[in-house]
């Protein structure tokens, strides 16, 4: 009961908490609520299953048998010791750096979900919700419109186009190649990411990493640390003068975005401020 009294404040609020979760399960897979055990003398004797199997494992079946002066069984017990080296398994995978990497993956998917659907339905679960005061949504809002904004691109600009490859399609991803033109010359550089590639990104851009190398379309390439890869950048973007604007197609909703972000991260934003003026999306041009 010891682990129940540090939750009492939880549970005495109707809460819960993983390990109750987990437990009640295994109960209502003895005592299914579809059948009425409650009101007859099994229900002891399924609660008591449930609790030996929470503490000692599925094997507990073999150590009642023996007690009461009964076979083992040499079926049931082959099935209870693979059922205790599969929960076994499953807790150490879930423990692994690739498994929480994953975990906090899925948890930003639901996230993102959650949030875009909230925009349009509203706050439908969180905690003490019922307790919150708010306005039932009777339609779904439109968009909001952006104001018009006017910008005078001088005639002396210069425009120099850019792309990136990135690890996904997430705003959170990190860039896995960096190219630009300006135009006849040209500069790319590929980078070294710290998030592993998805196979969706694989399938667009052709690169993959294995044992910490990168490889396009299957062959080798020569790949920078990411804060190497922005001084060529920005090497490049100094070397064709002041008054720059960079041009791509689609780069307001993601590349401008990702760009800004790995600048920041490396303490860089300064110096591209010092050479470019803005950024000019070709998409609105379509």
């Amino acid at each position: 009961m010891k682990v129940y009294k540090k939750q009492s404040q939880k549970l005495s609020k109707l809460g819960s908490t993983q390990g109750n979760e987990s437990f009640n399960k295994s109960v209502a897979s003895k005592a299914p609520k579809s059948h009425f055990y409650s009101g007859t003398s099994s229900l002891n004797v399924r609660v008591a299953a449930s609790v030996a199997q929470k503490n000692d494992g599925q094997c507990y079946l073999i150590k009642v048998n023996n007690n009461i002066g009964l076979s083992p069984g040499v079926h049931t017990k082959r099935l209870a010791i693979l059922r205790d080296l599969q929960a076994r398994k499953r807790r150490a995978i879930s423990i692994t750096r690739k498994e929480k990497i994953r975990r906090i993956q899925l948890r930003n998917r639901r996230v993102k979900r959650n949030a875009v659907k909230e925009m349009c339905e509203g706050t439908s679960y969180s905690c003490q919700i019922d307790l919150q005061d708010h306005q039932d949504i009777v339609e779904i809002p439109s968009a909001p419109v952006p104001p018009e904004v006017h910008c005078n691109i001088p005639n002396t600009a210069k425009v120099i186009c850019f792309d990136l490859e990135t690890t996904s399609l997430a705003r959170d991803s990190h860039i896995t190649q960096i190219a630009a033109v300006n135009g006849e010359s040209h500069w790319t550089s590929y980078v070294i990411p710290k998030l592993p590639i998805s196979s969706q990104a694989s399938e667009v851009t052709g690169l993959t990493m294995r044992n910490g190398r990168m490889f396009h379309q299957g062959k080798v390439v020569e790949s920078s640390t990411i804060s190497t890869a922005l001084d060529g950048f920005l090497e490049f973007l100094k070397a064709a003068g002041h008054n720059i604007y960079l041009t791509g197609h689609n780069i307001k909703t993601f590349d401008c975005h990702i760009l800004i972000n790995t600048l920041k991260s490396v303490g860089k934003t300064e110096e591209l401020k010092k050479c470019v003026e803005g950024f000019v999306d070709t998409k609105a041009a379509f």
